[in-house]
Parts: structure tokens; C-alpha cells; sequence
């Protein structure tokens, strides 16, 4: 809107969310305004801490929401882990760890530009991974011992059946 110097000048905030809004919502930031970020980056300083860790909030937020995105994800690989079609079950963690790929990329973006150094990055994205093997060790594990009740207990599995539909 106008010169984005200018913009950044009145408050410098306006830089990170640039960054922010690029890398979660998929804009693009021209060239003339990619010069004037780099122009003014220093006037970030300037603006509060409070602010700032605002900002950084929300960018955590996105990362908290894709690591509670990967939690179906796992239970749905250990399901097929856990049903005895290996096939099956490498084909589904194949297609999940596949598209792994750009979901990581999407974290690692905002937080890199946002400055957070790369160690914090890839802690927090390797987070977000761990949240999915604990998925997939959930679903083998409901899987596995739903069967074994279903056929090592059959009447007592029947009769709480039974019990929960009275």
C-alpha cells in the first residue's frame, strides 16, 4: 500500500508480518518490498518485545496446528500397520511421509524469516514429526489389541456389545 519504506518506517512490525502472511498464506512479496524489508530490518528493534513475541505467536500457533494435524495421520499408518497388509501399510506411510514434505517446508519458512535460528527450527518441526509416530504407534496398538479381544474373547467382546446397545 503505497511505499513500503515508508510503511516499514511508520511501524516496523509490518516486516515480519509480510514475512508471516507470505510463507502461510502463499503471497508473494514483490520486489520493491522485499528491498525495503532488507532496508529496514534493522528498524525492527525498535518495536517491543510484546509485539514481536505476538507475532512469533502466531506462527507458533500454525506449527502447533500441523503437529495436531499429524497426530490422524499416524494413527492412520499404525492402523495399517496393524492389520497385518504390509503393502497396505507402506503404502499409506509412504503417502504421508510424501507429502510430510511440503507441510515441513511450510513450518520451517515463517520461522526461519521470523528469525528464530535453525537449530529452534528444526526442533520444532522434528516435533511436529514425533507427534506423528506417536500416532502411528496409537493406531497399531488399538488395532492390535482390538483384534485380539475380538477373537481370543469373543463372548465377553459379544456380551459388551450387547451391554452397550441395552
Amino acid at each position: 500500500v503505497g511505499n513500503a519504506e515508508q510503511r516499514f518506517k511508520e511501524d516496523a512490525l509490518r516486516m515480519l508480518r509480510a514475512v508471516r502472511f507470505k510463507a502461510q498464506l502463499g503471497f508473494t512479496i514483490e520486489d520493491k518490498t522485499a528491498q525495503a524489508i532488507k532496508k529496514c530490518a534493522v528498524l525492527i528493534k525498535k518495536v517491543s518485545r510484546e509485539r514481536i513475541l505476538d507475532e512469533l505467536n502466531k506462527i507458533l500457533l500454525f506449527v502447533i496446528a500441523i503437529a495436531i494435524h499429524n497426530l490422524p495421520e499416524g494413527i492412520a499408518a499404525g492402523v495399517g500397520f496393524g492389520s497385518d497388509n504390509s503393502a497396505e501399510a507402506l503404502l499409506i506411510a509412504g503417502g504421508i511421509a510424501l507429502q510430510n514434505i511440503p507441510e515441513g517446508m511450510v513450518i520451517i519458512g515463517p520461522m526461519l524469516a521470523a528469525g528464530i535460528n535453525k537449530k529452534r527450527t528444526f526442533l520444532y518441526a522434528a516435533m511436529t514429526g514425533v507427534v506423528e509416530v506417536i500416532g502411528t504407534l496409537i493406531g497399531y496398538l488399538v488395532i492390535v489389541l482390538a483384534f485380539s479381544m475380538l477373537t481370543k474373547n469373543q463372548p465377553y467382546t459379544l456380551f459388551f456389545c450387547m451391554a452397550a446397545i441395552l
